[in-house]
């Protein structure tokens, strides 16, 4: 299952960090996410004290 940011809280850490709706999670503290369930991802992320997470990240075109 591949698994997205579905929402980024404005101040948040996450935001300042530069994670967007619709990255796709790709790995968080060495674990690779790209085939795990939902509940699974979550409760890997809330049992660790400190985060590093690699993202897929999808930019729109800009037209100016």
């Amino acid at each position: 299952m591949l698994l997205f940011s579905f929402s980024v809280d404005a101040g948040s850490l996450a935001e300042q960090a530069g994670f967007k709706v619709g990255d796709q999670i790709m790995e968080v503290n060495g674990k690779n996410f790209e085939n795990l369930q939902h509940k699974e991802a979550v409760d890997f992320i809330k049992s660790q004290k400190h985060i590093m997470v690699t993202l897929k990240v999808t930019y729109s075109s800009l037209s100016l």
